[in-house]
């Protein structure tokens, strides 16, 4: 055999005991783990989603459970929680199985905000066609990063009693009537 040969076999038997071990490792432990940490960080119970009976509370919750299923430090239970205060129309607009990253994409954000998030005025509309009042709701957010302010404006519905984000837009969707 000559030189290159050798060095090819020995590399191959090198990483065949490599694999080999860590594979047994990793089935000793009982799983194999994942390479990202997470963690807890506290977030409202959501249990009872009717509890959120003006929109701002709505999407204080829906942002603190937003920002709290972003990496690095990522908690299982607040992407769940703010999946379930956006409406209907956006969870199809969605994949199947949706993760921080498709909610990223639908707030219009590539990271959180790393100095927070100021939530402004709620504009309520109401929907005269059918008699219902404050049906709709627009509010906006300032997300303070430490390169500049990024303002989104939420649009919010009303159903069965609770505040769901409908939409997300850089600005507002509604004209002032005089």
């Amino acid at each position: 055999m000559n030189k290159n040969t050798t060095i090819v076999i020995s590399l191959l038997v090198f990483l065949a005991i490599g694999g080999l071990f860590l594979y047994r490792t990793n089935v000793r432990q009982g799983d194999l783990t994942d390479p990202l940490q997470t963690v807890e960080i506290e977030h409202p119970d959501t249990s009872e989603v009717t509890q959120y009976q003006n929109p701002e509370e709505a999407l204080d919750v829906f942002l603190k459970s937003f920002i709290a299923s972003a990496p690095p430090a990522t908690d299982l239970d607040a992407l769940p929680t703010a999946l379930s205060l956006v409406s209907d129309r956006v969870r199809l607009e969605m994949p199947t199985e949706p993760n921080s990253g498709d909610l990223a994409r639908f707030v219009g954000l590539q990271d959180v905000p790393d100095n927070g998030y100021e939530i402004g005025e709620v504009v309520a509309f109401d929907n005269a066609e059918i008699g219902v009042e404050d049906e709709m709701a627009e509010v906006e957010v300032i997300f303070n990063f430490s390169g500049g302010d990024a303002p989104r404006f939420f649009q919010l519905v009303r159903v069965n009693n609770s505040w769901k984000v409908d939409a997300v837009n850089p600005e507002t969707q509604f004209k002032e009537v005089e």
